[in-house]
């Protein structure tokens, strides 16, 4: 059954999802920033837990639609790039070790995170992960 996210929740349901994360996150996001002076905010706080992941061995693939999140986080190993396309990727997804799914409003920003009113899904369903794992793919390649 899908669990609705509200707004503040979201960190706090993905950041352990995250840490649980054991083999693959792959990430679609609109928009996603980085707070090196605000090591305490929640997208920071998630910011690292995507590290950690990846320093435990998980492998993070991310499409993002800017040019600043690849460039910091290609310096920490990990494969993050801008979609190659000139149409926006305006998609907000991220898909956990094949079996979680999140997707929604919520962007990787302070703003999402603290401010904004977002929703977003948690879907567990193995039909509409893997039809949007394609979806990934494919965005990948272009």
């Amino acid at each position: 059954m899908p669990k609705v996210i509200i707004g503040r929740e979201y960190p706090q349901v993905l950041i352990p999802l995250i840490e649980q994360a054991q083999h693959s996150i792959e990430i679609l996001v609109f928009d996603w920033r980085w707070y090196a002076n605000e090591p305490n905010s929640s997208v920071q706080k998630f910011n690292q837990s995507i590290l950690q992941a990846s320093q435990r061995g998980v492998k993070v693939r991310a499409l993002v639609n800017n040019n600043i999140m690849p460039t910091i986080l290609q310096l920490q190993n990990l494969s993050v790039r801008r979609v190659g396309t000139k149409s926006m990727m305006h998609v907000k997804m991220i898909i956990i070790d094949q079996k979680v799914l999140v997707s929604g409003s919520h962007n990787f920003s302070k703003n999402a995170f603290e401010f904004n009113h977002e929703v977003s899904m948690l879907v567990e369903d193995s039909e509409i992960i893997s039809r949007c794992r394609k979806y990934f793919d494919m965005l990948c390649h272009l």
